[in-house]
Parts: structure tokens; C-alpha cells; sequence
């Protein structure tokens, strides 16, 4: 989840000063994940980015085989099985918990957050 320093720092210090807290344990994020889709058109819309190309599975998987043996030589090599797996299967970390006892949790989405951090964003490109 992109959330800025400044909101993790508050909403943290809040759950620390909750007298009697529902939950001892939690994730902190999104309530509302953003999916794959969503991250890559926010980083377009509120950073300026080039859109990635779409490239059909039926074409990944076997250049992903090839990339693991790439990977191999030359340490860091990006398109891997291992990558690829990571980027079509869904994991979301449930952060309910957070948004019952902070209920802005609920209200913030990745856009909003991403915009908020966007120079930054930027500032890597340069």
C-alpha cells in the first residue's frame, strides 16, 4: 500500500493512545486493495508515467521460463516465473481490523494516496 509516512505516523500514534483497543493486532493499509489494473492507472494518471503495454499471458509464460534461466547470469533479471506469479495472483492483506478502530482507513484509496506522493514518484525517473 502507498501511504504516506505522515498518515502511517498518525494513524499509528492513534491506535497507540486507544485506551482499551478492539484489536491488539493489525494491518495497516487499504481497506479497499487497489488491483494490478488500478495501481498501474493511477501511476499514469497522478504521476505523468508512460502506460505499461499489455502483453497476453499466453506470451509471458514462456518468455518468464526464459527469463529464469537468465536470471541465473545475470542476478535481478525482471521478467522470472516467480515475478510473473506474483503479479496475476491476488494477496490481500486484510486491514479491516484497522478501519473498525480508525474508520478514515475506509476512506482512503491508492489514487489519493499515490497523489499525495507523486514528486516522489517522479524524483526516481530523473
Amino acid at each position: 500500500s502507498v501511504i504516506s509516512v505522515d498518515r502511517a505516523a498518525e494513524w499509528i500514534v492513534r491506535l497507540a493512545l486507544l485506551e482499551n483497543p478492539k484489536h491488539r493486532l493489525v494491518n495497516l493499509g487499504f481497506a479497499n486493495p487497489p488491483t494490478l489494473a488500478e495501481v498501474c492507472d493511477a501511476f499514469v494518471q497522478e504521476c505523468g508515467f508512460t502506460r505499461p503495454p499489455k502483453v497476453s499471458l499466453s506470451l509471458l509464460r514462456p518468455a518468464a521460463r526464459v527469463g529464469d534461466l537468465i536470471a541465473k547470469k545475470r542476478s535481478g533479471f525482471p521478467l522470472t516465473t516467480s515475478n510473473l506469479r506474483k503479479l496475476t495472483q491476488s494477496t490481500n492483506v486484510d486491514c479491516s481490523r484497522a478501519a473498525e478502530m480508525i474508520p478514515e482507513v475506509a476512506s482512503v484509496d491508492f489514487a489519493g494516496e499515490l497523489r499525495e506522493s507523486a514528486d516522489f514518484y517522479q524524483s526516481l525517473t530523473s
